[in-house]
């Protein structure tokens, strides 16, 4: 091979590399862009409805949210915030909601119903359910309350403690009068005078011994037993999304 053939060997190679070197440069292009554009571990972002009940008991959920916990799982949580945990369960069932948080006595009777409801966590305990009583009823001692009308919202763990109280103290729930309202209608209506007692969980007592003052008195009503925050969801999301429960 003469000098020439060389040098036209040679410039041939010296394409070929670069034409080899751009093709190359064009892939990790695209490959970069690939990974800016999906990422290398970001999970699938899967959406997440929780209905959680009224309290500071969901603190730990709304937490987990802000810090981020839940989107580093791949959820896009919504949470939203209803009167009680009765009103938080019933989402379920209307497919409102995923998941929903209130105290293990609310599933007792929907589990009646909807064999299907499910147990999954607990996030915390307490024991801030009191009975508040107007001062001007003449109410001095837990047998005071025979005939006297209770405020109480249906179906909580509120209107469990006040069936234990009475028992505990000698009577049932025929000896009282019970009227069943919301936490807000509960709040006004004892302390316009509509009802002689209620029983409700905090931050609500907070609120009324704030607008009362000395004209109501405060007794605790759980007795030393706490109640826990659970976590509700249905056997289907169990059985189809495991891998969301376990997230």
């Amino acid at each position: 091979m003469d000098e020439t053939e060389q040098k036209q060997m040679s410039s041939l190679t010296r394409k070929k590399i670069g034409e080899v070197l751009v093709i190359s440069i064009g892939i990790l292009i695209l490959l970069y862009g690939a990974l800016l554009l999906y990422g290398t571990n970001s999970p699938e972002m899967r959406d997440l409805r929780i209905a959680t009940g009224s309290g500071e008991y969901s603190v730990l959920t709304y937490i987990a949210q802000d810090m981020g916990f839940f989107s580093e799982q791949g959820l896009n949580v919504t949470i939203t915030n209803y009167p009680t945990g009765l009103a938080a369960v019933e989402t379920l069932f209307s497919n409102t909601s995923d998941i929903a948080y209130a105290a293990e006595f609310v599933g007792v009777e929907p589990m009646n119903t909807h064999p299907e409801l499910r147990i999954i966590a607990c996030t915390a305990k307490s024991d801030n359910i009191a009975l508040l009583i107007r001062k001007d009823r003449n109410i001095t001692s837990p047998q005071d309350l025979k005939n006297s009308s209770i405020a109480v919202c249906k179906g909580t763990a509120g209107e469990f403690f006040l069936g234990r109280y009475l028992t505990l103290n000698g009577m049932d729930m025929t000896e009282v009068r019970k009227i069943y309202l919301s936490p807000g209608d509960l709040i006004s209506s004892l302390i316009s005078g509509k009802c002689d007692a209620a029983i409700i969980w905090e931050p609500h007592v907070y609120t009324i011994q704030k607008q009362m003052g000395s004209d109501v008195l405060i007794w605790p009503a759980q007795g030393g037993q706490q109640f826990y925050w659970v976590a509700y969801t249905l056997e289907s999301l169990i059985q189809n999304h495991p891998d969301i429960i376990q997230k």
